[in-house]
């Protein structure tokens, strides 16, 4: 008896290896004559860009010029948790098969290399019991587009961990220069593109100016600025001494709250993993106190939601 996929749900955002997902989604919706649904959902604890309109345009368009009917193709945007919403629109759709691209910043650091120790059918099997849906991973590296049941869907990928871009926020500190090492060492292993990240936090400026004296914020700003340019370039300099290309190694500079401004640098660069020192400077009191007691795991939990990204502390 001939196997029927009735409804598909296409996770996708602004990221190249959704496209991947987009393209496989509607090859599968063309050859089973399935419903095809785009679903965008909006993390409002970290996602910058919250314009869903067109990405799903984009990817409705895309389908009906390969084919597809338009009244078979639809589009939905909800907001909350990724992996939840996910699992809502599956249950309420009743559909038969969700398709995402491979994981980067939308699986944990650990469970991409989890993929590429157990394989993807036993990652693939943990991701369906937490969406209730079968599952398939598509992107580039994809070695059999032949669909023999839903359930091996998941299996058809390769195991290669993808990580394409790496920040590493620094300060030149003794931390920082571990981070700095660490992240020069996995760009490397992976030919990753890697950008240094160096933040002057306003807010730590009008605490510590004031008063009357003859320093303004301005002056501040433009001191930590020429310190930030120097700190860049040595960072840089050591990357390319150790075997990266000149054009894989990028420096920027922003100011602002630390969280929040590597945030905005994880949107803009839709980079996979974010690399820091152990806190000691670098967090606040209770922080350290919490990684004291709470274990490793949990704080870096913790600081991934408000960065918005895979966080590795080195």
């Amino acid at each position: 008896m001939p196997m029927t996929i009735n409804t598909i749900i296409c996770a996708t955002k602004k990221s190249p290896r959704c496209k991947f997902a987009e393209d496989k989604a509607i090859e599968i919706a063309k050859k089973y004559n399935s419903k095809l649904i785009f679903l965008h959902v909006i993390d409002k604890k970290f996602t910058v860009n919250k314009d869903a309109g067109g990405v799903l345009e984009n990817a409705k368009e895309k389908a009906v010029e390969n084919g597809i009917s338009p009244g078979d193709v639809l589009t939905e945007e909800r907001e909350g948790d990724v992996v939840s919403q996910i699992k809502v629109s599956a249950k309420e759709h009743d559909s038969d098969l969700v398709i995402i691209g491979y994981p980067h910043t939308d699986v944990g650091f650990l469970e991409r290399h989890l993929l590429e120790i157990e394989g993807a059918g036993k990652f693939v099997k943990r991701l369906k019991e937490k969406i209730g849906c079968e599952i398939m991973m598509a992107s580039e590296y994809i070695i059999n587009s032949e669909i023999k049941t839903v359930a091996d869907s998941g299996l058809e990928i390769s195991h290669k961990v993808l990580i394409n871009k790496i920040i590493c926020a620094t300060k030149g500190s003794s931390g920082c220069k571990i981070a700095e090492n660490k992240s020069i060492e996995i760009a490397k292993n992976y030919n990753s593109k890697l950008i240094f990240l160096y933040v002057i936090n306003i807010g730590f400026l009008e605490k510590g100016i004031g008063g009357g004296g003859e320093w303004t914020k301005d002056d501040a700003i433009s001191g930590l600025k020429n310190i930030g340019n120097v700190i860049l370039d040595i960072a840089k300099e050591k990357a390319v001494e150790k075997g990266m290309p000149p054009d894989n190694v990028l420096t920027e500079e922003r100011t602002g709250n630390i969280a929040s401004q590597i945030n905005v640098s994880v949107e803009e660069n839709d980079a996979d993993l974010v690399i820091i020192g152990h806190p000691k400077t670098d967090v606040g009191f209770l922080e350290r106190h919490l990684l004291k007691r709470d274990g490793t795991e949990k704080f870096v939990k913790q600081l991934r939601e408000k960065i918005g990204s895979e966080v590795m502390i080195v």
